[in-house]
């Protein structure tokens, strides 16, 4: 519970299995939160003095005993504040060292971290009222590989007003936080594995595997072109 969120925040897995032991134990010992865990104690034991050097976790004294507590969530929502001001500061300078990006670029992304690129260049690139198109996404596939983000951006997307229309598979998932999407579906054979996301000056197209891989092309026509492909299938797809 938590772990995978507190993994997209920063933490390794085994540090956010720490953490939510530390939590739900109190002050411990390293013997019991091996116990919890499933990690050897000796790992556990360096893993709590890495944490405390991160402020993730601090020491008290039970008796006699050196006992690991939990650093409270508030603080660390704090600390992420903190840093989010800081990065801020320096944005506009990074910005600015940045050579000009050329019209048409293409990136590849591939592992655990493709979807949720993928889905940040959306965020980033999308403005009020503008409109996200896709062929072939499966909803539980994509809430599975991306969930904390995902949940973020259905509400970024709300709120932005931005809407979707996204062709899937027949009898496939719908997500339920998707308030502004509509879905219309075609039979699996027309679709293949691939799919395929459009937005703004971007078409991305998403493989998932092992690896998962994320190609994602910026140009203006191409994005056109797949638009205009997209309508043919959409007046075709069942609501």
């Amino acid at each position: 519970m938590f772990e995978k969120e507190l993994e997209d925040l920063g933490f390794s897995a085994n540090e956010a299995r720490i953490y939510v032991s530390l939590l739900e134990l109190g002050p411990t010992t390293p013997l019991r939160v091996s116990a919890k865990t499933g990690l050897h104690r000796a790992y556990v034991y360096d893993a709590l003095e890495r944490m405390i050097e991160k402020g993730l976790a601090s020491t008290v004294m039970v008796g006699r005993k050196r006992h690991f507590q939990a650093a409270p969530p508030r603080r660390f929502e704090k600390t992420l504040e903190l840093r989010l001001n800081a990065f801020k500061e320096v944005l506009p300078r990074l910005e600015g060292l940045a050579a000009p990006r050329p019209p048409t670029t293409a990136e590849v992304y591939a592992g655990k971290s493709a979807y949720k690129i993928a889905l940040l260049d959306a965020l980033d690139a999308m403005r009020e009222g503008d409109e996200f198109l896709a062929i072939g996404i499966d909803e539980a596939q994509a809430m599975e590989r991306g969930d904390f983000y995902l949940k973020r951006y259905f509400k970024i997307v709300q709120r932005k007003h931005i809407t979707e229309r996204i062709i899937i598979r027949t009898g496939g998932p719908r997500a339920t936080e998707a308030k502004t999407t509509t879905y219309r579906s075609l039979d699996a054979k027309y679709l293949g594995n691939v799919a395929t996301w459009i937005y703004c000056d971007r078409v991305v197209l998403i493989v998932a595997g092992s690896p998962d891989v994320a190609l994602i092309i910026r140009n203006k026509e191409m994005a056109d072109t797949y638009r205009k492909q997209f309508e043919l299938l959409w007046a075709t797809a069942k609501k």
